[in-house]
C-alpha cells in the first residue's frame, strides 16, 4: 500500500520532510519526527511480533516503513522486564516453530538474523492439571498421540480424525505463500481443502463431532488457555497451528526473556532502513480515493 497518512496523538501539523532529532534508548533508535504520504510507502501500527515481522519483511522488499508503538519497547505480548535481578516475561511462557522449517525460525533465516539469538528446548512442554488428573504434554508428536491414544483407548479413531484434521490445517497454513495475487488465488478451495471447510469452525465442533470424552476434549483444549477464550469460541485453524505447531515444529523459550526476539527483529528492520517510533498512539487512519 503506497502513500499511507497518519496522525499522531503527540504531533500537531504536518511537514513534507521528517524533522526532529534521533535519540537512542537502549538498543534502540528514537526517531522524533512527523510521518506524512510522501515519506513512507507503509505505516504499520503496532511493535507486536506480527507488526515487527511485516514491518521487517517490507524493509526487506526495499520498501520505506514507519512503526509506530503507544509503548516505550516493542514486543507486545512478547515483552520482559528485570526486577531484583530476575527477568521475567509479561505474557509469553514458550514459542513454536523457532526451527529452520517453523515459522519463526524460518522467518529470522530470511532475514539473516537465526544467529542473533538462540532459543532453548522445552521437553514436556507444560503439564496441564486437571481436578481428577494431570497430563505432561511431550514435545514429540508421534508419542503425544500414542499417549492419547493409551489413555483414551476407545476414542483411538476419533483421535485420529481430529488430529488428521489439524494437521491438515497446519500443513496448508505453511505452504501458504506469503503473498497472494490473483494467479495464485485460483483454485484456492482445491489447494487448501481443509482450511476451507475449517476457515469459520471452532475448537469445539471439530472436537465434538468426533471425541465423547470431555476429559480428552479438555486435554485437547488447553491451548486455549493463550487466546483469552472458550474453546467453543475459539477457532479451530488457530488452534490447530498453535497445538500441531509446538508438537511438530519443538517448544522453546528465548534465552534471556522473550524481548529478545522482539529486539532481535527490531534491529533487523532498523538496518534495513526502517524507522520506529515509541510511545505515540496513532489517532486516526486517513483514507481518501480507496489510499
Amino acid at each position: 500500500p503506497m502513500g499511507v497518512a497518519i496522525s499522531l496523538s503527540c504531533c500537531e501539523g504536518s511537514s513534507s520532510k521528517p524533522h526532529g532529532r534521533v535519540e537512542m534508548n537502549g538498543r534502540h533508535r528514537i526517531f522524533h519526527l512527523v510521518p506524512t504520504h510522501d515519506i513512507y510507502d507503509v505505516v504499520v501500527i503496532g511493535a507486536g511480533i506480527a507488526g515487527l515481522s511485516c514491518a521487517a519483511v517490507l524493509a526487506k522488499e526495499g520498501m520505506k516503513v514507519l512503526v509506530v508503538e503507544q509503548h516505550r519497547r516493542p514486543g507486545g505480548y512478547c515483552t520482559s522486564f528485570r526486577r531484583n535481578g530476575f527477568t521475567f516475561d509479561v505474557a509469553i511462557n514458550s514459542l513454536s516453530s523457532c526451527n529452520r522449517s517453523g515459522w519463526i525460525g524460518g522467518l529470522l533465516h530470511s532475514l539473516g538474523l537465526e544467529q542473533e539469538i538462540e532459543f532453548i528446548p522445552l521437553n514436556p512442554i507444560k503439564e496441564l492439571i486437571f481436578p481428577d488428573f494431570r497430563f505432561s504434554l511431550c514435545a514429540r508428536y508421534k508419542e503425544y498421540l500414542l499417549r492419547l491414544k493409551r489413555d483414551f483407548p476407545s476414542e483411538a479413531e476419533g483421535i485420529e480424525k481430529v488430529f488428521g484434521a489439524l494437521e491438515g490445517i497446519f500443513s496448508e497454513l505453511k505452504r501458504m505463500p506469503l503473498l497472494f495475487d490473483p494467479e495464485s488465488l485460483k483454485g484456492f478451495g482445491e489447494k487448501y481443502p481443509y482450511f476451507m471447510e475449517y476457515r469459520s469452525a471452532t475448537l469445539t465442533q471439530l472436537l465434538d463431532e468426533h471425541l465423547r470424552d470431555q476429559r480428552l476434549k479438555g486435554l485437547i483444549s488447553g491451548q486455549c488457555m493463550y487466546t483469552g477464550v472458550s474453546p467453543a469460541r475459539a477457532s479451530v485453524i488457530c488452534m490447530g497451528s498453535m497445538l500441531i505447531g509446538y508438537l511438530q515444529d519443538g517448544s522453546y523459550q528465548a534465552k534471556g526473556g522473550v524481548q529478545r526476539l522482539a529486539d532481535v527483529l527490531s534491529k533487523g528492520f532498523e538496518d534495513r532502513g526502517g524507522h520506529l517510533l515509541f510511545s505515540r498512539r496513532v489517532k486516526e487512519i486517513v483514507l481518501k480515493e480507496e489510499r
